[in-house]
């Protein structure tokens, strides 16, 4: 790595505490067919969020994408190419301004590639690296997801699981891959950076050489770690918790109330639970697919069974109430709703994926969970014959 002499009064400055200005330029080109008029600039506060709405942007003139800015310290930021009327497209990429650095950027139909000074090289290296890899997992998912959707493969069950075990290969590769790149590139900014900022490991922050966790990324990285730490502790914390309410929720359990606040007023599980009726609970939410794939399953039975012996009620679970009756209008719901439950039924009952769906007995009994597809309608039958 090349090793920077500072000069006495950039050492002073340190001394105080502060960092001088430098100036980062952006330098850039676009490829034929490329008809994009301006680049939207998002920069990550000092909690490293990214504002809603773009900081800045880069007007292209002439073809040629020139910018600059003075920064005091390494930034976070995404360059978001637009559509030939300003539009934001799906065409990003994750970087950092860097004071006194200057960064090329490549346009194509298909990407953005950065280049320019040496942490942008080291970061691009990476990736070409990472690439041949990444793709081949997605590659292995992509057949395990075909053979999953397609129900007339003979010998589906051990197809999705050789399937499954390639995926995990390639997984493993991967890790393979990084690994031994990282081991020969421990004192390269760009890496570390990257590894750090992309697998949200802090293992690649602690094995770095300490020209790098000293040098003008020290801030960033110690923010970006402690951050990983907190939120990896807050995870663990609620996978613990869910746990404990999953067993205390699992079959043969008494149900757990809950209890939701909507448009002024408070909706619990037990105004439907435990009154005397086979009640089918659904814990769903408008932008999850295979809820809504679900949800046809469970108006057939609601229109088949209702009544005095059984019930159906939808939880509105982790979606803002406005998504979720747009989604209930769109799909045509016809059965009671709780709306905006957000965490209180999935925490109650150790939820950490949905759909899940429980059936309860009239007595509030939990009588099965995960119910999926074809069970559903076989278990109410079976039941309310």
């Amino acid at each position: 790595m090349i090793k920077k002499i500072l000069s006495s009064a950039l050492l002073l400055a340190l001394a105080l505490g502060t960092n001088a200005q430098q100036t980062f330029k952006i330098q850039g080109t676009q490829s034929k067919g490329v008809t994009t008029t301006k680049y939207l600039i998002y920069l990550a506060d000092e909690d490293l969020n990214y504002p809603k709405s773009a900081n800045d942007s880069i007007i292209v003139r002439k073809g040629k994408i020139e910018y600059s800015t003075t920064i005091n310290q390494p930034l976070q930021a995404i360059i978001q190419k637009t559509d030939a009327n300003g539009n934001p497209t799906q065409t990003f990429v994750q970087t950092f301004f860097i004071p006194g650095a200057t960064m090329t950027l490549q346009a194509t139909p298909e990407q953005l590639k950065i280049g320019g000074a040496l942490f942008y090289q080291q970061s691009q290296q990476l990736k070409d690296t990472m690439k041949p890899a990444s793709e081949a997992i997605q590659t292995a998912y992509d057949r395990y997801r075909s053979i999953s959707m397609d129900k007339t493969i003979q010998n589906r069950d051990s197809a999705l699981e050789n399937a499954a075990r390639a995926v995990t290969e390639k997984q493993n590769a991967f890790m393979h891959t990084v690994q031994d790149y990282y081991a020969a590139h421990k004192s390269d900014e760009g890496c570390v950076v990257s590894l750090v900022q992309t697998l949200r490991d802090e293992k690649y922050y602690e094995g770095a050489d300490p020209s790098v966790k000293n040098g003008q990324f020290k801030t960033y990285l110690e923010k970006y770690v402690s951050q990983q730490q907190k939120a990896r502790a807050e995870r663990e914390a609620r996978e613990k918790a869910a746990q404990e309410a999953a067993s205390k929720t699992a079959t043969g359990q008494m149900f757990t109330d809950f209890q939701a606040e909507y448009n002024g007023k408070t909706y619990k599980l037990s105004d439907y639970v435990g009154r005397g009726k086979y009640v089918l609970v659904d814990f769903w939410a408008s932008w999850c697919g295979p809820c809504k794939a679900e949800i046809p399953n469970l108006i057939k039975v609601y229109n088949q069974y209702k009544g005095d012996k059984f019930e159906v009620l939808g939880v509105a679970t982790w979606d803002e109430p406005k998504a979720t009756l747009k989604a209930i209008e769109q799909m045509q719901i016809p059965y009671p709703q709780i709306l905006n439950a957000q965490r209180a039924g999935s925490d109650a009952y150790g939820i950490t994926g949905i759909p899940e769906i429980i059936l309860f007995g009239p007595d509030g009994t939990i009588l099965k969970r995960n119910l999926r597809g074809e069970q559903i309608e076989a278990t109410i039958k079976e039941l309310l014959k």
